[in-house]
């Protein structure tokens, strides 16, 4: 079985390539909109229709009510 030792060394490198679909050259995040769909189907049996941004533990547990 290799152990990270008989690896060779790597070199790492991040070349940065601004998004051309958008003025701020940025790219989208798909993602998010998932997971909050995620956290409002799983808070749905609570009675809770709506909860802003961000998802943090306090605000999950007062949208919740315990």
């Amino acid at each position: 079985m290799p152990r990270a030792d008989d690896l060779p060394s790597l070199d790492l490198g991040f070349i940065g390539t601004r998004c051309t679909t958008n003025p701020l050259g940025v790219k989208g995040c798909g993602e998010a909109g998932a997971i909050a769909n995620a956290i409002a189907d799983a808070l749905a049996p609570f009675g809770v229709t709506n909860l802003t941004g961000p998802a943090t533990p306090p605000r999950l547990r007062n949208a919740i009510g315990s």
